[in-house]
């Protein structure tokens, strides 16, 4: 079903006589200029030239075939689970991951992983495969040893360490486990090609949880480590 020129025009503030011009040059001439609709095709090519919000894109229009998706559509349709566009049921690609790998790709910030019943599902445009599949490499790289290549200099550090570029600003999780949490902070930094870590410094939060014999309440302390990742200049 196509959609009103009228209402397009109202929509993006724009005359009907523009839309139509627009489209025409779009078409290379084989657009009917007495139209009284559009298809979604035409009216994501006209909401991305005349809106230029990249996040409007996202929300109305699939990111694969550029369907366009009403209020009501919109609540029923899914999402990349990495650009965060809205992606139909012909366009998406399912990928189910161990859930170590999904929590460690969810923390780059790159990611958002939901959990099902059993394991974690990865949804994903067409867009978004490629990319996917160097992250899984590049976090499965640094999870099985190139985390150990990377040097952690905390942030009461004096002296002066050589690196390269402007920094990536990269935390983890709270851990209960306050190695584990240094661990993964080095795994992040190795994801993103690092081999260093500056103003490495931590949260702490105290979490509660029933104790074991159910009479009363256990409090223990989680962690968050933080820094900025950069690679070493060795000249």
């Amino acid at each position: 079903m196509g959609k009103k020129i009228s209402k397009v025009a109202r929509k993006l503030n724009i005359g009907e006589l523009t839309i139509k011009d627009f489209l025409e040059k779009k078409n290379n001439g084989n657009f009917n200029s007495n139209a009284d609709t559009i298809s979604d095709e035409d009216y994501y090519l006209l909401v991305n030239a005349f809106s230029g919000e990249q996040e409007t894109l996202n929300k109305e229009f699939c990111c694969g075939c550029h369907k366009h998706y009403n209020n009501i559509m919109r609540f029923f349709a899914s999402s990349c689970n990495r650009c965060g566009g809205l992606v139909c049921n012909n366009c998406k690609t399912k990928v189910d991951i161990e859930n170590n790998l999904a929590e460690l790709l969810n923390e780059t910030g790159l990611y958002n992983i939901s959990k099902g019943f059993f394991s974690y599902t990865v949804v994903l445009c067409k867009d978004c495969i490629s990319k996917f599949k160097q992250d899984k490499q590049k976090m499965i790289s640094a999870m099985n040893g190139g985390y150990r290549e990377v040097e952690l200099v905390s942030k009461g550090y004096m002296g002066k360490k050589k690196v390269t570029g402007n920094g990536i600003k990269i935390s983890t999780d709270f851990y209960r486990d306050k190695n584990e949490a240094e661990r993964i902070l080095q795994i992040l930094a190795s994801f993103y090609s690092c081999d260093i870590v500056l103003k490495v410094g931590f949260e702490k939060e105290t979490e509660e949880e029933p104790s074991e014999n159910g009479k009363g309440t256990h409090y223990y302390t989680t962690f968050s480590y933080y820094g900025i990742a950069y690679k070493k200049a060795y000249r």
